[in-house]
């Protein structure tokens, strides 16, 4: 194409015109009714591209065709039909809008079914762990926490210490009950120790606790030490999540507290306060 004819096609792009159809509608509009050998031949499209182009171009109000002796033959409509074209085009923002609301709400509704839909995934490994582990910093506020050994007993110290910091950085707060009536210091991140972590004593007669729980959100996370490999249990449920938070919380209030000695994890439990 000429630079002149570059330009208008360029112009034509934003009423819905490809590069081709483009040129056929200007080799039209200058030359008059042209059969499509006369195209295909001018402006070395193939010849079967040339008809589906003008069928295109004649659904647009583009291009009329005529029949003579010869064949058909088309011939491009006056450029005011590209105003029918925006007036199309405005109609169907118009309609656009005007149902976009309900669809956005159907759509909600999907999402919403989607969520309360089960999900259950299954991690081993220490680096199963560690992907539910990293996947529970997505906690909105808390997390709710039966333990019985530290972290670093399941994942490497240097990873636990991170998930500490990360935990203090979102402002989380882990809640964890524990057997243990004496703890021994276990971290280095006291911001930790000073804004993200509570911990209780739960008697064994109360619970014995005998797998490491993780809830947040609407998940509930189990995971163990088991014949040399570590085991996790992921599941996405929420009202399986909303009832074990609230059995946690009946036997947090039953737990007693603890008193921190150091800010590095050091507790026993405060028999003076309950």
């Amino acid at each position: 194409m000429s630079t002149k004819t570059d330009t208008f096609a360029s112009l034509l792009k934003p009423f819905g015109l490809s590069d081709e159809e483009a040129q056929v509608y200007l080799f039209l509009l200058e030359k008059n009714f042209q059969s499509a050998l006369e195209i295909h031949r001018s402006l070395k499209i193939a010849r079967t591209k040339v008809y589906r182009i003008l069928d295109k171009l004649h659904e647009k109000g583009l291009v009329a065709q005529k029949k003579e002796g010869t064949g058909l033959r088309f011939g491009a409509n006056s450029p005011q039909q590209l105003e029918l074209l925006v007036a199309a085009r405005e109609q169907e923002v118009q309609t656009l809008r005007a149902t976009a609301p309900m669809i956005m709400e159907k759509l909600a509704e999907v999402l919403d079914q989607k969520a309360q839909q089960s999900e259950t995934l299954y991690y081993t490994g220490r680096e199963g762990l560690k992907q539910a582990l990293e996947n529970a910093l997505e906690a909105k506020d808390a997390i709710y926490a039966y333990e019985m050994n530290t972290l670093a007993s399941f994942v490497e110290r240097d990873f636990a210490e991170e998930f500490r910091k990360n935990l203090a950085n979102r402002k989380v707060v882990l809640h964890q009950l524990t057997n243990k009536p004496q703890l021994e210091a276990f971290t280095q991140v006291e911001r930790f120790i000073k804004e993200s972590w509570q911990v209780r004593y739960l008697e064994p007669h109360d619970l014995k606790i005998e797998f490491e729980v993780l809830m947040y959100n609407d998940v509930y996370v189990l995971y163990s030490y088991k014949d040399g490999d570590v085991f996790c249990l992921e599941v996405h449920n929420e009202h399986l999540a909303k009832m074990q938070k609230q059995l946690f919380l009946f036997l947090w209030q039953r737990a007693q507290r603890m008193k921190m000695l150091d800010d590095q994890g050091s507790a026993i439990v405060d028999v003076k306060i309950r």
